[in-house]
């Protein structure tokens, strides 16, 4: 995909939350930076990972949208939908350190629905940081 690092970041912003409140937005958003920040990669790294962000899984009901968005971006055509382009505000937002982290330095999440399951063997290693819409945060 030969996107910025924005447009990535927007895309997987709008993949994983666009039915979130902005801040549950953010903190999305700031897990990815924590990550890029912490594990020395580039956003399209972290968003790009296989089986790190759901929405860009093959069988992920997302990834149509966040293809054609994706193309329109590439050509730079207008994308006339307002969770998208919120989440274009947010990724900039991020990436140029003008938004600060409201998850204490989470660098994973999950639904709050699966956290409260006990279910996902991975979460139970480790510390919540933050409930913020429908996302338990965690590092």
């Amino acid at each position: 995909m030969d996107l910025t690092a924005t447009e990535v970041l927007a895309l997987t912003i709008y993949g994983e939350s666009r039915g979130e409140p902005i801040q549950g937005q953010i903190a999305v958003a700031c897990v990815i930076r924590n990550r890029v920040a912490r594990r020395n990669k580039t956003y399209e790294e972290i968003c790009l990972a296989p089986k790190q962000f759901s929405c860009w899984n093959e069988d992920d009901p997302n990834l149509p949208v966040l293809k054609e968005f994706g193309d329109k971006m590439k050509l730079g055509e207008p994308i006339d939908n307002i969770f998208i382009n919120q989440a274009i505000w947010v990724a900039k937002g991020i990436i140029q350190d003008h938004i600060l982290d409201n998850t204490r330095g989470a660098d994973h999440y999950l639904t709050n629905a699966l956290y409260s399951s006990g279910n996902v063997q991975w979460a139970k290693k480790l510390t919540m940081t933050r409930l913020i819409g429908n996302h338990t945060f965690l590092t």
